[in-house]
């Protein structure tokens, strides 16, 4: 099954939530930039496991100012030691051998959760379109018929609470934490 693209889902992700809401420059900056790094790390991290880049390189888009660090070790690359950390007392009755054998299969499970988090995006952004196209197809009484503009929150809502888990996810491979997903998710909430 092909997936689709982090970077080119980080773009949709900008134009279906973000260009609507009219923010001012600075404020629009601040989210894509984010937005930026986070679908650069997801791709990153892909990347990685399918052995395109080494562990050790960095992301290619720089750390966002305002991004939280959750670790001074936190610079752009994979936290290896860290997610060793994390399975290093997985029991050894599970079958596990080796602390390779462990790590393999944490990053497979998080290789696996990222691409399921892509895959709802680009089922979100689908739903979007479609509610976006009924609402260009009814013009004016579209843009005031409210169980189409709550289908229209929704989604967008839906897809900005995924973003939201895939900057959880970034934040413990990378230690660095993106909080405009966050804010997004409490916008389309209200």
């Amino acid at each position: 099954m092909k997936h689709p693209d982090p970077i080119a889902t980080g773009g949709l992700i900008v134009a279906g939530l973000v260009t609507p809401l009219h923010l001012t420059a600075e404020d629009r900056a601040f989210i894509e930039g984010e937005l930026t790094w986070l679908f650069s790390a997801a791709d990153h991290f892909l990347q990685i496991r399918r052995a395109t880049f080494r562990p050790d390189q960095p992301i290619a888009a720089p750390i966002p100012g305002d991004a939280e660090r959750v670790s001074t070790e936190a610079d752009n690359r994979i936290l290896l030691d860290r997610v060793k950390v994390q399975v290093k007392d997985w029991s050894a009755s599970a079958g596990f051998k080796s602390m390779e054998e462990k790590l393999e299969v944490q990053l497979s499970m998080w290789e696996d959760e990222i691409l399921t988090l892509l895959d709802g995006l680009a089922n979100y952004l689908n739903y979007l379109n479609i509610q976006l196209d009924e609402e260009t197809t009814l013009g004016e009484a579209g843009k005031f018929d409210p169980s189409l503009q709550n289908k229209i929150r929704q989604a967008r809502l839906k897809a900005a609470q995924t973003v939201q888990e895939l900057a959880l996810l970034m934040r413990e491979l990378y230690g660095i934490y993106v909080t405009s997903p966050e804010q997004l998710v409490e916008l389309f909430s209200s």
